[in-house]
């Protein structure tokens, strides 16, 4: 798992495109009892918490007043593109 992490910050810090949704900050080493199920899933409280922090990041990532979105669809992925202000 940590060097999964590891590959994926990588990622994140090599191509300005990709981004990090880290969880790390929110679910530590004194709380993860409370949002974890066995140690590494999730249970209902660690769903709602991933949740409401993903829509909170996404909010911020592509705020439709500051972004114009365009959405691709290729084999059910669905792409953003952020863009000047026009």
């Amino acid at each position: 798992r940590l060097e999964y992490n590891k590959v994926l910050k990588g990622l994140a810090e090599k191509y300005h495109n990709v981004r990090i949704f880290d969880l790390a900050a929110y679910i530590t080493e004194s709380n993860y009892s409370q949002y974890l199920g066995d140690a590494l899933h999730y249970n209902a409280s660690g769903m709602k918490l991933f949740s409401s922090k993903l829509i909170e990041q996404l909010k911020e990532d592509f705020n439709v007043t500051q972004t114009k979105q365009t959405r691709r669809q290729n084999s059910n992925i669905v792409y953003y593109k952020k863009e000047d202000n026009e």
